[in-house]
């Protein structure tokens, strides 16, 4: 049974000691409610959505930098 919001944690992409996770994932038209324990970076590079963050809904661009704190 999946806990909401959801837990998510994410492997290191590049190697085991590095700190860092990069990559460049497509968002599906509806993301779940989710919560995690790092800061996740999101640069937008083409449509456009809204972000609803702690009831606050923020409209997203192409060429919004978006910046998640845990």
């Amino acid at each position: 049974m999946q806990k909401i919001p959801l837990y998510l944690q994410f492997q290191n992409s590049f190697d085991a000691n590095s700190p860092f996770c990069v990559g460049h994932y497509p968002v599906p038209v509806y993301f779940p409610t989710h919560r995690h324990d790092f800061i996740e970076i999101e640069f937008i590079t083409c449509g456009e959505g809204r972000e609803v963050i702690n009831g606050v809904s923020y409209e997203l661009k192409s060429g919004c930098l978006c910046v998640l704190l845990p």
